[in-house]
């Protein structure tokens, strides 16, 4: 299995730090995000990366092929110089370099102590198209899902919006943590288009695949899309987060 890191975006919620360089290049502990990351992966025995890039693209490049020298691995480059793809568009037009097989896709500002082993292992154990790492955590827009974790919905609690794949009497809610494993059933079966959101499509897919939700509630999760959030982790003690 692949890992794909989600590096594209333009970071415009970190403000003065991405104006000069992507969001996976800022900095936290004088380390770039995208280092933790691969870090992480790597430790867990992935050895073959896809990363997208878009802003400032060319810095990101030279960092990861500094990064691969000092700590070896193949990282491939999707390219979404000429047109940002979204989290769907981008793992469509990755693809070809899943060579058939399922992916693990990270944010590259998520930083979590999820056991990444245990996550594919369920993945496979439980015979899963897509898995989704989500928390019981305050957010805006949740996921739904039934009593066996099975993607039933979604549901945005600011505008009320709600997307129902079946009704249900008891649907959990719990929030995306931007860590997923998709297979081939769902990457080859997204939409012919080039920008798109991933979320619909699993919405979608969800009638007649299983797409499933992994609860971690229980362990540590942030995300570094904001300067408050970067600012809060510049003294944590990450190695003990293992990380």
């Amino acid at each position: 299995m692949k890992a794909m890191i989600f590096a594209a975006g333009l970071g415009s919620r970190l403000g003065e730090r991405t104006k000069t360089k992507p969001k996976a290049l800022v900095l936290l502990q004088s380390k770039p995000l995208i280092y933790y990351v691969l870090q992480k992966l790597q430790r867990a025995g992935f050895n073959e990366f896809v990363v997208n890039v878009h802003h400032h693209a060319s810095l990101l490049e030279e960092y990861l092929n500094d990064y691969t020298e000092k700590f070896p691995c193949t990282i491939h480059i999707s390219d979404e110089r000429k047109q940002l793809l979204d989290t769907g568009g981008a793992l469509r037009k990755a693809a070809p370099f899943f060579d058939g097989k399922a992916v693990l896709i990270y944010n590259t500002d998520v930083l979590s102590d999820i056991d990444i082993s245990h996550f594919i292992n369920y993945f496979s154990e439980n015979k899963c198209d897509a898995l989704l790492a989500v928390r019981n955590r305050l957010s805006s827009r949740y996921l739904l899902f039934d009593q066996e974790m099975q993607l039933f919905g979604w549901r945005n609690k600011k505008n009320g919006k709600e997307i129902l794949v079946q009704e249900k009497a008891e649907l959990i809610e719990r929030a995306f943590s931007g860590i997923h494993i998709v297979s081939p059933e769902v990457y080859n079966n997204l939409p012919e288009m080039e920008v798109f959101p991933i979320i619909p499509s699993y919405l979608k897919l969800a009638n007649s695949l299983k797409i499933s939700g992994f609860d971690h509630s229980e362990g540590f999760w942030v995300d570094l899309g904001k300067p408050e959030q970067i600012n809060e982790m510049q003294y944590a003690d990450l190695q003990s987060l293992a990380f």
